[in-house]
């Protein structure tokens, strides 16, 4: 009866994790594991992982276009397990001009150190703008 217990505590406490993880996807790749912006810091800070934040806006023509190479890409799941992942949608965008470096234009990919600190220095592709 004990091991039952256990058996089902266990897969109920994945099936609830797997649902949490999978609720922030917003069809970006329901297999990377999505943390909510503001909990991206102390979970980079107990990690130690840097964060990648891809802003993007639900009406937005160019975030529709990139969304499905982005959530097909393997590269890009397999790359995931590297950093705390961020999908801010329409009013998750995070605000403050360190956001913005170099205009506010979405989609947007920003970089973060595990301590929340935005590194405009690092891009995400050869967007000239």
């Amino acid at each position: 009866m004990a091991k039952t217990t256990f058996f089902f505590v266990c897969l109920t406490a994945f099936v609830a994790s797997s649902a949490i993880v999978n609720a922030d996807s917003n069809g970006w790749n329901d297999k990377i594991a999505w943390v909510a912006v503001d909990e991206a810091t102390a979970a980079a800070q107990a990690s130690g992982k840097p964060i990648m934040t891809v802003i993007h806006k639900s009406w937005c023509g160019a975030c529709k276009a990139l969304k499905p190479q982005f959530a097909a890409s393997a590269d890009i799941e397999q790359l995931s397990s590297k950093f705390v992942m961020v999908n801010a949608m329409d009013d998750e965008e995070p605000s403050g001009d360190e956001w913005r470096p170099d205009g506010g234009y979405i989609p947007r990919i920003i970089f973060s150190d595990s301590s929340g600190n935005v590194h405009p220095e690092i891009t995400e592709g050869p967007n000239p703008k």
